[in-house]
């Protein structure tokens, strides 16, 4: 009612959502992409007499600015969006359009070829805070130099027992790499160690991949530790990505699970445990 819309005459199945969460666009023309804006698929509570009351309301999926991708059968990629922060999604009031509704999809029978009961969780840090050359679509976040240690806190519920593999990525200024590091550990424990890298005139850009083997803990406190060779040597960090396997215990007030690992064939049967009694899955 605040939008100006009467609410007492409202038909909720009037309500359509559009928008495109697809993300950064290509930037080649040949590549496909969503043309306008894309009615998308909703689910209403309360629809069934034809009013919107008091405790109504419609449910969609929206996407985020970031996209991820599968990097292959075990890990994904996060594609960041380097254009905007924000993803947006519009309401149109249209008693002539068709309601797009999200349907039930029919139940798989059979026995089941494999039992998931992890998922495959992934994350990333990345804070787009300066551009090192003052063009060019990379961005930079923490700066190394009076701080040259700084940790980066991930929390994991849930985390299962496999191990977690980082990526991340800084640029330097260094001009040689005799005498430095970057030294990345969790609660005292070096996972990766190596020189800084080096080029003769602006930054160069460097990155490390790495893995915790057994991690104990929720709390995943990382560690990046800078050493240089002269006050005049500056580090920025560019990302850290990881992913990780979680058990398949429901969390929070909405949980997003998949899973890139196991036969991949036949019936798959997710175990999913702590599930409320009102939750429903998409």
């Amino acid at each position: 009612s605040s939008m100006g819309i009467d609410m007492s005459n409202l038909n909720p199945r009037n309500v359509h959502v559009f928008g495109n969460g697809d993300g950064k666009l290509p930037e080649l023309n040949s590549i496909p992409r969503t043309d306008d804006l894309a009615q998308n698929s909703v689910q209403y509570f309360g629809a069934a007499d034809n009013v919107f009351n008091q405790n109504d309301f419609i449910l969609f999926y929206g996407w985020g600015p970031n996209r991820w991708r599968a990097n292959g059968t075990v890990e994904f990629d996060q594609i960041k969006n380097i254009y905007t922060d924000y993803s947006y999604y519009f309401i149109n009031i249209n008693a002539d359009r068709p309601s797009a509704e999200i349907t039930t999809h029919q139940t798989i029978t059979g026995l089941p070829d494999e039992t998931i009961t992890e998922y495959d969780y992934r994350a990333c840090y990345e804070n787009d805070l300066v551009s090192l050359i003052g063009a060019g679509q990379r961005w930079y976040g923490e700066l190394f130099d009076i701080d040259l240690e700084q940790t980066f806190n991930f929390s994991i519920p849930n985390i299962a027992n496999s191990p977690i593999n980082f990526k991340t990525s800084i640029a330097t200024n260094a001009t040689s790499g005799g005498g430095t590091s970057q030294r990345y550990s969790v609660n005292g424990l070096t996972l990766a160690e190596a020189p800084l890298p080096h080029t003769s005139s602006d930054f160069m850009r460097s990155s490390q991949v790495f893995s915790l083997s057994n991690p104990t803990s929720s709390s995943i406190p990382l560690k990046i530790t800078i050493q240089r060779n002269s006050p005049s040597v500056v580090t920025y960090l560019d990302r850290i990505q990881l992913n990780a396997k979680r058990d398949l215990v429901f969390y929070g007030s909405q949980l997003g699970f998949r899973n890139l690992t196991g036969t991949q064939n036949g019936i798959g049967n997710f175990q999913l445990s702590n599930f409320p009694s009102t939750g429903f899955i998409w």
